[in-house]
């Protein structure tokens, strides 16, 4: 897995929650309007594709998530030191929704926020099923890994 991680860049981990943890997960999300006080939507033309942003979870059961020793001795298996929670963001799509989101690593920004090496983590959860048919992540393979002060590491969710 640490190898894996150093020669792509990424690692695809399977099942790291169980049954339960994703249902309290989702339960958690659609059982409060915590989530939609902080959302907001992001226009791609004439798509809508709504996005909920989270910075400092609390103690319910998205921010033990986020904290959770699964998430923390994983970051730290495969970043070879001690971790710590920066910020959240929780992103709920509609399936099917064809609007592309892009992700990338601000490492300019952290810096400048006391980070002094771009040694972080992204953590994508999908708390449902994830395929092609229902416009998944999808990964850009020409991604190469480099530990260098690189400004942008960039994914995107592209559409199907």
């Amino acid at each position: 897995m640490v190898q894996d991680f150093k020669d792509k860049g990424y690692i695809l981990v399977r099942n790291l929650f169980d049954k339960d943890e994703v249902e309290k997960f989702i339960k958690a999300m659609t059982d409060s309007d915590a989530f939609y006080k902080n959302a907001y939507v992001l226009e791609a033309g004439e798509r809508k594709v709504p996005r909920i942003t989270w910075s400092h979870p609390g103690s319910d059961v998205t921010g033990l998530a986020a904290r959770s020793e699964k998430v923390v001795n994983t970051c730290e298996k495969l970043l070879g030191g001690e971790v710590y929670h920066y910020h959240s963001k929780y992103m709920l799509k509609d399936a099917k929704i064809t609007a592309p989101h892009y992700w990338h690593q601000d490492y300019g920004y952290w810096y400048n926020c006391g980070n002094l090496y771009p040694d972080m983590m992204t953590v994508w959860v999908a708390l449902d099923k994830c395929t092609k048919e229902n416009s998944c992540l999808e990964k850009d393979m020409s991604f190469t890994v480099k530990h260098s002060n690189a400004d942008r590491i960039d994914i995107k969710v592209e559409n199907y």
